[in-house]
This record gives C-alpha cells, structure tokens and sequence, in this order.
C-alpha cells in the first residue's frame, strides 16, 4: 500500500488545464491523451480520473465513464486501501443520474461538464 503521493506536477503532458481546456472545446480526445498521460504518471490521480469520467460523458460514452469509475475505485481500493474521494463519487452519480435522463438533443453537454465536478 502506497503511504504518501506527490501531486501531480503540470507539465506540457500533464496539465490539466489544457486538458479541461480541450474538454470545454468539446476536443474530447485531446482532453482524454492529457488525462491519460496523467494517469500514466500516477493511476490513482483522481483529477484525472474525474476528467476522463466527464470527457466520456461529453461523448456520450457511458460505457466508458463507468468502467473508469470502476478503474479508480479499485485502483484506489487496492493501492491505498480506500475508497474514492467524495468528490469522485459525487461526479459519477451526478453523470449517471444526467445519462438515465432522456436526450432531447438541445442539452449542450459541454457546457455540463464546464461545472460538473469542477467544485474543488
């Protein structure tokens, strides 16, 4: 079990603001590279995990979001012996509840992602 992590430092591969900058822009697969890179860097990053949860929700991918979630929580669970932060887990339920809800095709989910889960 890992005792204590360093946060992730930006870099030009790593930094999370362009990822949410290509996230906001609606370049989801620019945003996803970012948050992958970070979690190649360190795969119990939950600001990374939670950017690729709402990157898959701007696309649509609830397949994707939820084995993301899955990925975190166990990563999590077997690597430092805990569950997610709360933030994680609200960001999930607040995507799925949106997902379960019907399309009308006027809801912008770019501009949902903008807040979802940003409240750090």
């Amino acid at each position: 079990m890992r005792q204590s992590r360093k946060p992730l430092l930006p870099s030009a591969t790593t930094n999370p603001y362009l990822a949410e900058l290509y996230l906001k822009r609606g370049a989801i697969s620019e945003s996803l590279s970012y948050w992958q890179k970070a979690l190649a860097m360190d795969p119990c990053c939950e600001e990374a995990h939670r950017g690729m949860m709402r990157a898959f929700y701007q696309a649509g991918r609830r397949d994707a979001l939820v084995r993301q979630y899955s990925l975190c929580t166990d990563l999590l669970h077997r690597e430092e012996g805990r569950a997610p932060d709360v933030r994680t887990a609200q960001l999930y339920r607040e995507l799925m509840a949106i997902l379960r809800q019907p399309f009308d095709g006027a809801q912008d989910r770019a501009q949902d992602t903008a807040w979802i889960g940003n409240q750090s």
